[in-house]
């Protein structure tokens, strides 16, 4: 990671540093936008992403 390259504390001396815990990109982002105030709307984006990918696995 790189936070791990460069070091928390190097980095928060710089400007705010949050290090995310997720795994998986949608977790980061759904992690990044809840530090934001936008938890409700990542959760209905990425809602709306996985029906979107049911939807055209099931026509493919």
């Amino acid at each position: 990671m790189f936070i791990d390259q460069i070091g928390y504390q190097r980095l928060s001396r710089i400007a705010p540093t949050v290090e995310l815990s997720g795994e998986t990109p949608i977790t980061q982002y759904l992690e990044t936008l809840t530090i934001f105030g936008r938890a409700e709307e990542s959760r209905r984006e990425v809602d709306a992403l996985r029906a979107e990918i049911q939807r055209v696995a099931a026509v493919l």
